[in-house]
């Protein structure tokens, strides 16, 4: 079963995976978070003691690598669901539409 027959909820909730792993290699790359002798120092989100989205160098916040996969994961189920919730709107629409023409 390929990628075009999926579900369109199904096919929304992997491409919200994506966007959040893409992003979160994407803030390792650019450094915004890093690790360093197991503590994962984050300028700004997805760690949880941020104070906004931008700040300054000087107050990294850090979170125990564990502590991180675990928002990782959790990060990700959210981006599931709410793409699961956008496809599954947007088929609704679309079968809509096929029957009226």
């Amino acid at each position: 079963m390929g990628w075009k027959n999926w579900a369109y909820w199904l096919r929304s909730g992997f491409s919200g995976v994506i966007i959040e792993l893409l992003t979160i290699i994407l803030l390792f790359v650019t450094r915004v978070i890093r690790y360093e002798e197991r503590v994962v120092y984050c300028i700004t989100a997805p760690c949880p003691h941020f104070k906004g989205f931008i700040t300054p160098f000087e107050n990294l916040s850090s979170i125990h690598p564990q502590q991180f996969i675990y928002l990782l994961l959790l990060l990700m189920l959210i981006f599931f669901v709410v793409g699961a919730v956008i496809g599954l709107i947007y088929g609704k629409i679309k079968s809509k539409k096929s029957v009226s023409e």
